[in-house]
Parts: structure tokens; C-alpha cells; sequence
């Protein structure tokens, strides 16, 4: 019997973005 090797997957950060507030 063969075993088989699990592979770990890498989390990808994600960048927050800032919003742009406007004035009147």
C-alpha cells in the first residue's frame, strides 16, 4: 500500500483599500 502525500496550499493576503471620502 502506497501512501499519498496531502499538499498545503499558501493563503494570499489581501490589500485593504482606503476610500476617498468627498466634500461638498
Amino acid at each position: 500500500k502506497k501512501k499519498k502525500k496531502k499538499k498545503k496550499k499558501k493563503k494570499k493576503k489581501k490589500k485593504k483599500r482606503k476610500k476617498k471620502k468627498k466634500k461638498k
